[in-house]
């Protein structure tokens, strides 16, 4: 073997060894990320939002943000149409995720902004740092990014209502029109309703 041919082959090596070993410390391990992508592809679309909460919950306490970010990157990939689904239920486990999560969902799939924010806003309220984080990765789609903050503020508004019949008049800021929307009622309560 010619000392070029050794030298390359040495080099390669230890090149592969340490994406291995630095990919291990940073996030999960290539065998880690492939068992993911399977059981979310080979999982039924109903069931999407359960597989990707289990295999979350198993994840060591550690690594578990970045199961988190991996997961929903690969639903986004590889079962778009279930995005929202698994946003909210990932975040209504792992609220401490949600930039995380928001982060990757954007950077995979910023087609699916709308969707992404409103499911993270109503999972979790945190309008603030929703807003900060689509900003950074899609700063040019900040009107749709707001418009779905108010949309899922109603959403949750609703949810609550339907939980609590004798819930008070829900007030929702509407930053377009610079003034409050007030929702005095809802169809639910309508008893003329058919």
């Amino acid at each position: 073997m010619s000392p070029f041919k050794s030298l390359a082959r040495t080099t390669s090596l230890i090149g592969l060894s340490a994406c291995l070993f630095s990919s291990h410390l940073s996030a999960l391990s290539i065998i880690e990320s492939e068992s993911i992508n399977r059981e979310i592809v080979g999982a039924k679309t109903s069931v999407v939002p359960t597989v990707v909460c289990a295999i979350i919950s198993k994840s060591a306490a550690a690594g578990r943000l970045e199961t988190c970010k991996f997961a929903v990157e690969s639903v986004a990939k590889y079962k778009p149409t279930t995005l929202s689904m698994v946003i909210s239920a990932v975040l209504r486990e792992n609220p401490e995720a949600t930039e995380s999560v928001v982060t990757a969902a954007l950077s995979v799939a910023p087609e699916m902004t709308k969707t992404i924010v409103s499911a993270a806003m109503f999972a979790t309220g945190e309008e603030q740092l929703i807003v900060k984080t689509a900003e950074k990765i899609v700063p040019s789609l900040v009107p749709a990014v707001r418009s779905s903050i108010v949309s899922a503020k109603s959403a949750r508004a609703l949810s609550a209502d339907k939980r609590r019949p004798n819930a008070p008049v829900v007030v929702v800021n509407n930053p377009s029109a610079n003034k409050p929307v007030v929702v005095k009622a809802y169809a639910s309560r309508d008893p003329n309703r058919p």
